[in-house]
């Protein structure tokens, strides 16, 4: 809970209506910011949120596009989002969702977005590290 009586860091919310929500997660100043696990009960529906970390290095940024999309001269850009789904029941047109955590910074690196990164229960890290190496020919997968 933080000053202001909201939930903040791992908890729980437990709805007691006949329809009503149940959440197991992470909250940031009163709203679940991930990851998250929760079910509606009553209904079945169910969602999840998972942590990302990702690295853009385009020059139309990250919403855009482009037919010959060009490296920004600037750099890489990282960051770490939350994404929501759904994973049982009813399709909802606002799913999936993506909220940022941290970044995007140009000061990051893959260790970076590493760190940031955690598991629903935090017992695990909750990621799998995978090196991928720039060549003049493209990238590899060591």
């Amino acid at each position: 809970i933080d000053e202001q009586g909201r939930p903040h860091g791992r908890g729980r919310w437990n709805d007691t209506q006949r329809i009503g929500e149940h959440l197991d997660g992470w909250w940031h100043e009163g709203l679940p910011m991930g990851p998250f696990k929760a079910h509606e009960s009553g209904t079945g529906y169910g969602f999840n949120c998972v942590l990302l970390g990702y690295c853009c290095h385009r020059k139309e940024g990250y919403s855009a596009s482009a037919s010959q999309p060009e490296r920004d001269p600037k750099g890489a850009q990282w960051a770490v989002v939350g994404v929501e789904c759904s994973i049982s029941g009813q399709f909802f047109v606002t799913l999936p969702s993506l909220h940022y955590l941290q970044g995007p910074t140009r000061d990051g690196s893959a260790r970076w977005c590493i760190n940031q990164l955690r598991h629903v229960d935090d017992t695990q890290l909750g990621c799998e590290v995978i090196s991928i190496a720039v060549a003049e020919d493209g990238l590899h997968i060591p």
